[in-house]
């Protein structure tokens, strides 16, 4: 499975769980995806350790998946911070810093953050 697509999930589960688990429409919802290929892909996250599935079809995020979701919700964070200082419009920054947080390496992220850091 591709990084990106765990990278999607793990972040979406963690942003939907509010103590109860995450569900797996509200998980297609979040990310405009289909009940069966959501269905799909959480078969094979759960295969993989990321997730585990709760009583009633609640979906959480197992260790190994929570280490993912932090480090991606943090780069998210920094991108989506820097895109609205460069004055990006809230929805094209939030969705460009999505795209972005995939792509751009640590050092790239680092730099970025050290940057805001100095010029706050």
């Amino acid at each position: 499975m591709e990084n990106r697509t765990i990278e999607n999930y793990c972040k979406a589960i963690m942003f939907l769980d509010k103590g109860q688990g995450a569900s797996s429409i509200d998980i297609s919802k979040k990310l405009g995806i289909s009940k069966i290929s959501v269905s799909i892909t959480l078969k094979k996250l759960k295969g993989q350790g990321y997730i585990s599935m709760q009583k009633y079809g609640k979906i959480k995020l197992t260790t190994k998946g929570k280490t993912i979701a932090k480090k991606i919700l943090q780069r998210y964070e920094v991108l989506l911070n820097f895109l609205k200082r460069l004055g990006i419009e809230q929805q094209t920054a939030e969705k460009e810093a999505c795209a972005m947080e995939h792509v751009l390496s640590a050092q790239t992220i680092k730099k970025i953050e050290e940057f805001l850091n100095k010029n706050s």
